[in-house]
């Protein structure tokens, strides 16, 4: 009997500890997943080509995010800050980037509260870069930030501005009227002289209350319909050698005679994309015959 019971003891004994080894194998294949599924992460953050980090949220005792702590990096991100991982992860967000971290917070703490992405056109200070970014909440207080980098956009669209707002000073001080269609006939640039013969910035052709304004002859003498004048031929194709004469009702009532030239707008294709238009009242041509 003590055999027996010596045996049994034993024998539970062996349970254990094979149910030990059992639960220890299963950690084991546990801690590998893990590092498998963190290498797989890391891998997919590593080929997307935006900056990708990954930060958790510190917050203060009455629940406020003051802080985020970077937890992974990938080399987009690595490229844009000059900091490599080792000098990053683990590291906090005021710690690396005081001027941006700020705004960025505010924005974190709302992806967190609300659980859903947050989009923001952020300014990098430190290095002062343009991010069209993403902020998705990875559940508990985990973030992540991916930015699509568009200095370089912004700068093009700084340089257009510039010309677009010098170019129209330069027409506004023309003492004459030009102008710039679309292929339909819109105007879509001009002068305060341009908007005095179409108001409503359409051609003639394309607008009927406005074209009975308008007055023109052809050569045997005969009306001059809208889709003959020169801006439409020209959207046509159908290049005008020189000016023509018209006359214009101006708002008081009062008949304008003034010399209308439109000349075709291609692009590299030669394809009409537009035309130019140039209204210039004929006094002042005149006088520019006389001088030359």
């Amino acid at each position: 009997d003590q055999e027996k019971f010596v045996f049994s003891v034993a024998q539970e004994k062996y349970k254990q500890a094979l149910s030990i080894l059992s639960e220890g194998a299963k950690i084991d294949q546990l801690s590998t997943a893990l590092r498998e599924s963190e290498e797989r992460y890391q891998a997919l953050i590593n080929v997307v080509d935006q900056t990708v980090s990954v930060q958790e949220l510190v917050r203060s005792e009455d629940g406020r995010v003051v802080d985020a702590v970077i937890l992974r990096v990938n080399p987009m991100w690595v490229m844009a800050t000059g900091l490599s991982p080792a000098n990053a992860c683990q590291r906090r967000l005021t710690e690396l980037f005081p001027e941006t971290a700020k705004e960025l917070l505010e924005q974190f703490e709302e992806a967190a509260r609300t659980h859903m992405a947050v989009k923001k056109d952020l300014h990098f200070k430190e290095r002062d870069l343009w991010y069209d970014s993403l902020i998705v909440p990875l559940g508990g207080d985990r973030v992540m930030l991916a930015g699509l980098d568009t200095t370089e956009r912004r700068i093009l669209q700084e340089k257009v501005r510039r010309s677009e707002a010098r170019l129209k000073m330069v027409l506004e001080s023309l003492p004459f009227a030009v102008g710039v269609t679309d292929e339909e006939g819109n105007l879509v640039l001009s002068n305060r002289e341009m908007r005095h013969y179409l108001p409503t910035s359409k051609i003639p052709a394309l607008d009927s209350e406005q074209a009975v304004r308008w007055k023109g002859v052809t050569k045997d003498g005969q009306p001059l319909p809208p889709s003959e004048f020169t801006v439409a031929r020209a959207l046509r194709g159908e290049e005008y050698g020189e000016s023509i004469e018209m006359t214009f009702k101006a708002d008081d009532g009062t008949d304008e005679k003034v010399m209308v030239t439109s000349k075709a707008v291609r692009d590299e294709q030669k394809k009409i994309t537009g035309a130019f238009i140039l209204v210039e009242k004929k006094s002042l041509s005149a006088n520019s015959d006389l001088k030359n």
